[in-house]
């Protein structure tokens, strides 16, 4: 599936749900520069200017699905020590948990009782 460009070079490919990957991709940007800011990554300051744009090329470069653009989200606010959404448990999931001993399709433990 072709990327879908968005000025000044920005590629999300679509995937399932968002009609807006531009705004999602923009988001993942000021969550990783926000998250690296608290953790002062960007030394010297005067430089930030350039690392920030360094960043979003990297990450514009790697024309990032919506799905990837979201595990990357999830993947900084759990470097921040942020908890992260479970899981919504499907039918299959349930089906899989309930013939394996309440392990999900993907690994995941179910929670049940």
């Amino acid at each position: 599936m072709a990327p879908a460009r968005h000025g000044r070079g920005a590629a999300v490919r679509r995937g399932h749900g968002n009609s807006r990957p531009k705004e999602e991709l923009i988001r993942l940007f000021e969550h990783l520069e926000g998250a690296l800011d608290v953790h002062e990554y960007f030394r010297p300051s005067h430089r930030r200017p350039t690392m920030v744009r360094a960043l979003r090329g990297i990450l514009q470069k790697a024309s990032l699905t919506e799905q990837e653009v979201r595990t990357m989200r999830g993947v900084v606010a759990a470097l921040e020590g942020r908890r992260t959404r479970p899981r919504k448990r499907t039918a299959q999931n349930a089906q899989a948990a309930s013939a394996d001993g309440g392990v999900g399709v993907d690994g995941d433990e179910t929670g049940s009782t």
